[in-house]
């Protein structure tokens, strides 16, 4: 193949990888994707009356899917998410499969799980994300399996029969990121600069459901009420108000409003909001600030969102690392000096920078307190795009920090394999199967 068909081949994967990855959620993604497995397997059983569900989930996703906020609802934990999934959801919401959910709904499936017909389990050996739904009724049996990312079905079943299956490998979609695997950052860049921009505009929504749920989390003070706390700050005068508090103040604010369950869709990259949030953040109030044009924001939007599934290929979409504050925050660093028109070189430096300082922050669920998190990257990485800038030198085969962009994403792959699942589920209360 010639270079030039090659360089075409990867733009329209590049594209395909935004167009199926930059997509709305609403709330975390985790407890959508037990629901929606529940809510697939339910329509495999027809109007069959669901007797008992079980719930069989990888490490990563039982721990993110634990602690936090179901959407319209004060519940938390894998049970209601499945009891929702199982009585009331449809699956054709895909990752807003809690849309609609009615207050009728949400009692009906707090009594599910109260009567103890929700059953609970880790798959120890799974590769990646892991969601197996089976359900039973009084003659029949259904199941739904998700593997590979979060909405990304492969197998329906019922009655022992394969009502639907992925015939491609059973972990297609982390497969799909391989195209990414091979490149490296000016690769990136230049595939970005020549993605047609109609084709990418979707990408500015993120950035508009950013603003609608910070602004809602400003106002109902929501979850832990750390972004109106600290505008709050602001406003006394104990912190500045400047482009990198304000970037704190509005990504706290809407992590909050989504880990507090709020009904404020977002956008989700690879699997994650609270690390489109870091991204659209950082992007969307350097650019307000610069006075930088919508096209070129929106292809910095499409360079971190590529450069997060870059590292995902190395890192998996879920670990035991904080990847809003750590892969997300070095992301949104390398966009943001795209974004100011920054040299490669410059790009490389403030991924650095930002890892340098956000690596090694623990993942222990998704909760309220993610808000502090998301707002520390976006900080770091709003500073070191400027620091970059500026000519200042991102340290070199220092910690786990590499020579290089590349070298240092090498370095997060072996970090991300250190066993640390285990013992933040026995903290969280978690040991084998549970009811």
């Amino acid at each position: 193949m010639s270079p030039r068909v090659i360089k075409e081949a990867l733009e329209t994967k590049a594209l395909a990888l935004l167009k199926k990855n930059i997509i709305p959620a609403l709330g975390c993604t985790e407890p959508a994707a037990v629901a929606l497995a529940c809510a697939k397997a339910r329509e495999a059983l027809g109007d069959e009356a669901v007797e008992r569900v079980k719930v069989t989930l990888d490490r990563n996703l039982m721990r993110n899917a634990l602690g936090v906020i179901i959407p319209g609802t004060s519940e938390r934990g894998v049970g209601v998410a499945a009891a929702l999934g199982a009585l009331a959801c449809s699956s054709s919401k895909g990752l807003m499969v809690f849309e609609g959910v009615r207050a009728s709904d949400i009692e009906k499936a707090k009594k599910f799980v109260g009567s103890r017909r929700v059953e609970i389990a880790l798959k120890d050996d799974a590769q990646g994300v892991y969601v197996l739904a089976e359900l039973v009724s009084k003659r029949w049996k259904a199941s739904a399996l998700i593997e590979g990312s979060h909405n990304h079905i492969v197998r329906v079943e019922a009655n022992d029969k394969i009502l639907y299956e992925d015939r491609e490998d059973a972990r297609t979609n982390a497969k799909d990121l391989d195209v990414l695997y091979d490149l490296d950052l000016e690769n990136l860049v230049n595939i970005v600069k020549m993605l047609p921009y109609e084709e990418i505009s979707f990408l500015k929504t993120g950035q508009d459901m950013n603003r609608r749920a910070a602004g809602q989390g400003l106002r109902e003070r929501a979850g832990l009420g750390y972004g109106v706390a600290l505008e709050d700050l602001m406003i006394e005068g104990l912190i500045a108000e400047d482009v990198v508090n304000r970037g704190k103040i509005e990504a706290a604010a809407a992590c909050d409003a989504r880990m507090a369950g709020l009904m404020v869709p977002m956008m989700s990259s690879f699997g994650s909001g609270n690390q489109a949030i870091v991204i659209n953040t950082v992007l969307g109030t350097m650019a307000s600030k610069e006075g930088i044009a919508r096209e070129d924001l929106t292809r910095s939007l499409a360079l971190s969102h590529l450069v997060g599934g870059l590292i995902k290929c190395y890192t998996g979409l879920l670990g035991p690392y904080c990847g809003a504050a750590f892969t997300a925050a070095g992301a949104a660093a390398i966009g943001g000096v795209f974004l100011l028109g920054g040299e490669l070189d410059r790009m490389d430096s403030a991924f650095r920078f930002t890892i340098a300082v956000m690596g090694g922050i623990f993942c222990d669920g998704a909760k309220e307190s993610c808000a502090m998190k998301v707002a520390i990257g976006t900080a770091v990485a709003i500073e070191n795009v400027y620091l970059s800038l500026k000519g200042n030198i991102a340290p070199r085969d220092m910690g786990i920090v590499g020579g290089d962009f590349k070298e240092t994403v090498e370095n997060l792959k072996l970090l991300f394999g250190i066993p640390g699942d285990e013992t933040i589920l026995k903290i969280l209360g978690v040991e084998g199967l549970y009811i």
